[in-house]
């Protein structure tokens, strides 16, 4: 799906890990951050949640702009059901 102002919603391919990754670590040590333990946070690392995403990326729905990935969202099928 094209979007007017230019960025496509796509399914999410192997090459986008890296970067929903980049996004995942970013925004939970900013939305996270006062609520959960600094340490944990502090310990999160792009390296270990590729590892995590390389596993499930077919989930993923991402918005991309060109090859930047903007956003992404999680698509779980349950039961016939698209959750």
């Amino acid at each position: 799906m094209k979007m007017d102002n230019g960025i496509i919603i796509r399914n999410a391919e192997k090459e986008d890990v890296r970067q929903i990754a980049e996004i995942i670590v970013e925004d939970w040590k900013k939305a996270y951050r006062g609520i959960m333990d600094d340490d944990f946070l502090d310990s999160m690392n792009v390296e270990a949640r590729y590892d995590i995403e390389v596993k499930r990326f077919e989930k993923y729905r991402v918005a991309a702009d060109g090859n930047e990935i903007m956003g992404y969202a999680w698509e779980e099928h349950e039961q016939g059901r698209v959750s």
